[in-house]
């Protein structure tokens, strides 16, 4: 018997077993799941287990109301999803294929399926975070500011704020809507 992670489609994460005799699990699966447009969709690696492979298992045609708006990493992050979402975990790396038998799977429970999520989940934010402080730096090097302003004196309680002057050095770029204002 080996466990897989099923999403439905309000995003609740639960965990299925499949019988030790089940000779193709896919299947089983549209049996179980009662979706018959279910297929292979891939595998992706896992990210903290570098031997095991997440075997992804969707519909990618249904009803709109249908549509399942778990976000699973890339490359499946571009496809829209109807139904349930099926994760099944293998130790073989053949990316164009599934496996039909439920010995050629491990077990891949709820929790360890959540977990996963989140280190999916921070990656990815952590690398939209350093691309955005990347771009930050090279746009960085034009920006000078002007910190010799004299300290303001408050009389009151209230909160005061400090205005930053920046100088650019190339605001005469020659673009249609500049040309526009010259003329005008």
């Amino acid at each position: 018997m080996v466990y897989g992670t099923s999403v439905a489609i309000n995003g609740n994460i639960t965990d299925f077993q499949i019988p030790a005799k089940t000779a193709d699990v896919l299947t089983y699966m549209r049996k179980k799941f009662k979706a018959d447009t279910i297929q292979f969709q891939g595998k992706i690696q896992d990210p903290t287990n570098e031997s095991r492979w997440l075997s992804i298992f969707a519909a990618t045609d249904g009803e709109e109301e249908t549509i399942n708006n778990h976000c699973l990493p890339a490359p499946f992050n571009e496809e829209n999803y109807t139904g349930p979402i099926v994760i099944l975990a293998t130790q073989n790396d053949q990316q164009d294929e599934h496996e039909q038998s439920v010995a050629s799977y491990v077990n891949l429970k709820a929790e360890d399926y959540k977990a996963l999520y989140e280190e999916w989940t921070f990656a990815e934010e952590e690398e939209e975070e350093e691309e955005y402080n990347n771009e930050e730096d090279e746009e960085g090097d034009d920006i000078v500011v002007d910190d010799e302003e004299e300290p303001e004196v408050v009389t009151s309680h209230q909160p005061s704020s400090k205005v930053a002057l920046v100088h650019t050095s190339n605001v005469f770029v020659d673009c249609p809507l500049r040309t526009k204002v010259i003329e005008n």
